[in-house]
């Protein structure tokens, strides 16, 4: 029994240096601790353990990193549709204060009723010319 909870200590102070270890230095930590294993005792099913725990971890760390990313860009836009409400919100409220300056009433309507007369130029074109005689 005492063999056992020395030995699961170990494991757990194993896992909690790797935990804390920066991610650049946990690849070179884990072959370490994985080489220490092989060397011990040559338990293959305990490293193919470790391995798919690091998988398993990689994987939980990719998802993070994703959820960080698209959270970050569903605040960026959110904050950008906020902004945006608040500019149309101003512009309805100017719209709504703006009133058309008075425009002056339309002189003399009865001459702008009628339809101007166009004088047609004549010009001298030799084909009307050869027409009219």
């Amino acid at each position: 029994m005492r063999a056992l909870t020395s030995l699961s200590s170990r494991w757990e102070a194993g896992n909690t240096v790797l935990r804390f270890l920066p991610t650049r230095d946990l690849d070179h930590a884990w072959q370490d601790r994985r080489e220490q294993l092989r060397d011990r005792n040559g338990s293959r099913p305990l490293v193919a353990c470790m391995d798919y725990a690091r998988e398993a971890r990689g994987m939980y760390h990719r998802a993070e990193n994703r959820s960080r990313f698209y959270f970050a860009r569903y605040t960026e836009t959110r904050t950008r549709v906020e902004e945006l409400e608040a500019q149309v919100a101003q512009l309805q409220q100017r719209l709504a204060e703006y009133e058309p300056p008075q425009q002056p009433a339309p002189l003399e309507e009865e001459e702008s009723s009628e339809p101007m007369e166009v004088e047609e130029e004549e010009e001298n074109d030799p084909s009307d010319a050869n027409s009219r005689v």
